[in-house]
């Protein structure tokens, strides 16, 4: 294998189409692992993210974007990928099928029932989606910075007592300025999506402590790698697909019961206090000055390059909350979100 070929790989999967022999010499506990590892991607994904948890592990993983560049679906897709190689690596861990109702946190008020149940059950990855547009900022800031805490600490001795395994939790967060200073360092991988037409992008990196001056230590990034044997394996970038069909089916009906009642709630009193100034007038164009309002609203659209869209079940939800119906939702609500929208630069 070439030396420029194993420095990139996104060119490997392309141009051998998942199909390549690794030639590496395995120690004797990894020879029957081997046996079983197909392509590249179970290749990387194995020495990544599921060969750490193997010893005692928790591997946490923070997915960063923009609105619309898919970090649920991204966040899915590779609880799917990992708990299936997993289970393929290690017939006796792990579970035999995805639940994506036990291994995604959808509301503050679930994190610490699923959290708990999470740590001594067998599966092996746990998501929290993001939550910013649903508790205030510094709530958010605060649970995302306990619980990676609390990760490296109590839910890893937690989990390795009760099913002789690690575990992988995966955070999904529009900015790592959610993250305080001091825990960024503890961050495993560090994945930034960015679209590029209808592909995913991530960037994967890691973390490490910039030591020049003891007095201001500096925590900075590198592009995430491994060594094996000889090799060294630098993963620039991967391409993240979408979930199964029936996982995204049900992860968007669930996320959207789990979340519409307190969206609801929040908005309908940040709306009640805009109307007290407009006598009763519904004013589209000042209600989505809001910044809490624009960002919740925001949050339940898709972004396509200049154009946004709602799925059905996101649109009736807007509907109940501005009292809207089919006209007044395209041709007043829609050209004030755009309107609002490019004052704020984002179109």
């Amino acid at each position: 294998m070439e030396k420029k070929e194993i420095q990139n790989i996104q060119e490997l999967l392309e141009k051998y189409k998942k199909k390549v022999t690794i030639k590496i010499k395995p120690n004797q506990k990894e020879r029957e692992i081997y046996k079983k590892i197909e392509n590249i991607e179970e290749f990387v994904l194995y020495n990544l993210f599921i060969k750490p948890t193997l010893q005692k592990k928790i591997v946490v993983v923070l997915i960063e974007g923009k609105t619309g560049t898919g970090k649920s679906y991204t966040g899915i897709f590779l609880q799917e990928k990992l708990e299936q190689l997993f289970k393929k690596l290690f017939p006796k861990k792990g579970v035999e099928k995805f639940d994506v109702e036990k291994q995604v946190v959808y509301t503050p008020k679930e994190y610490e029932e699923k959290l708990n149940s999470w740590s001594r059950a067998p599966y092996l990855t746990l998501m929290v989606d993001e939550l910013r547009f649903l508790v205030p900022k510094q709530q958010w800031h605060s649970l995302m910075s306990q619980s990676i805490s609390d990760a490296n600490a109590t839910i890893r001795s937690v989990k390795y007592e009760s099913v002789k395994h690690g575990g992988i939790i995966i955070y999904n967060t529009q900015t790592i300025g959610d993250i305080t200073k001091d825990i960024r360092k503890t961050i495993d991988y560090d994945i930034i999506l960015e679209r590029k037409g209808r592909k995913v992008v991530g960037k994967i990196y890691d973390f490490f402590v910039e030591r020049y001056n003891i007095e201001t230590p500096k925590v900075k990034q590198k592009v995430v790698g491994f060594k094996k044997n000889n090799l060294n394996f630098k993963i620039k970038s991967m391409i993240f697909k979408l979930p199964s069909k029936e996982t995204r089916k049900k992860f968007d009906d669930l996320s959207f019961n789990a979340k519409k009642d307190i969206l609801e709630f929040k908005l309908k009193k940040v709306l009640g206090e805009i109307r007290k100034h407009f006598k009763g007038m519904r004013n589209y164009e000042e209600e989505l000055k809001d910044d809490e309002v624009f960002e919740s609203v925001k949050f339940l659209a898709k972004w396509k390059g200049n154009k946004i869209t709602f799925s059905s079940q996101n649109k009736k939800l807007l509907f109940k909350i501005f009292d809207l119906n089919n006209s007044d939702f395209k041709n007043k609500f829609l050209p004030a979100l755009y309107n609002e929208a490019k004052e704020r630069g984002l179109l």
